[in-house]
């Protein structure tokens, strides 16, 4: 990642590169397994295992430097992230109890744990040795983690020219990014930041068919985003000349409604369809930003 900013010609202007390194090696796996109880295959298990683990620590380094008429500075920050595991699994069960209705149930574990998380940013000699700005934190590291457990359950049916679809996921979040730093010499600073709370996400689709090239169709469902693990992991961490990122174990998901109806006339090899879509995401104070410029601080600090 390069790019020059000014050229250089006297103390205010500087010509400017960004690099980015990044080096990491893991090991992974991935199977998935599928069994019918009937010829009809009207009752199926199904299930799926996504592994992957790091062979040595992920190395992250970013120098920045800033090459004036008179003299050149480099800064930026290294970073490591060891032993990470990532586990995705998944079961399924599905069951035609019916000629017209299907029930189908499963579960699915997604685990994310990094025991060590850490970063040091400061300046660079000429030998892209590091030294901490001053009254950077002391070797801070993050120890993180974010389990997510769900079940779910979709009914299928149809009674008539009418179709729907019934469905509800349930997920538990079991998640940590537990900070520290040496304060002192003899005294190292833990901040803890654990979260657990449960979710519910219904879900309802619905199909009415007048002809069979004539439909209109009505949905619902709840979701989440959940916020990338790097937004969780609150390490103080150098970004550009003029703002450091730091992540915020406090984070929340957001939640969106969203809401569908769509109408769908076909003939021969044409078709015309009409949807209107909406979204309602509500506002929490919890969704707190991850990221913060100088300028957000000062900011922040004249309202308080």
């Amino acid at each position: 990642n390069e790019y020059t900013e000014l050229q250089a010609n006297d103390e205010n202007n500087y010509k400017y590169n960004s690099q980015l390194d990044l080096s990491y090696r893991y090991f992974g796996f991935t199977t998935s397994y599928e069994h019918t109880f009937s010829d009809e295959k009207t009752n199926k298990l199904s299930t799926y295992i996504d592994f992957a683990t790091y062979l040595h620590p992920l190395d992250e380094k970013q120098v920045v430097t800033r090459d004036y008429a008179s003299n050149v500075q480099k800064e930026g920050y290294i970073g490591k992230e060891y032993n990470e595991i990532l586990l995705n699994a998944n079961m399924g069960y599905e069951n035609q109890i019916s000629d017209n209705s299907t029930i189908e149930g499963g579960a699915k574990v997604e685990l994310d744990h990094i025991p060590k998380v850490t970063s040091v940013s400061g300046t660079f000699d000429e030998n892209n040795n590091i030294t901490p700005f001053p009254g950077e934190p002391l070797n801070q590291s993050v120890d993180f983690k974010q389990d997510v457990y769900a079940a779910y359950l979709i009914f299928k049916s149809s009674f008539g020219k009418f179709e729907y679809q019934l469905g509800l996921r349930a997920e538990f979040t079991d998640r940590k990014s537990n900070y520290e730093y040496d304060e002192t010499d003899d005294f190292r600073k833990v901040i803890p930041a654990e979260n657990h709370f449960c979710d519910w996400f219904p879900s309802i689709h619905t199909v009415y068919s007048f002809s069979e090239t004539h439909q209109l169709a009505a949905n619902f469902t709840r979701r989440i985003k959940r916020p990338h693990y790097w937004s969780l992991v609150p390490l103080s961490q150098y970004d550009c000349p003029y703002s450091y990122y730091k992540g915020n174990g406090n984070l929340m998901p957001s939640y969106a409604n969203a809401f569908e109806v769509a109408y769908k006339k076909s003939w021969d090899k044409n078709f015309v369809g009409i949807e209107i879509f909406a979204r309602n995401t509500p506002v929490s104070y919890t969704h707190l930003r991850a990221h913060e410029t100088v300028l957000d601080l000062v900011c922040r600090l004249l309202l308080e």
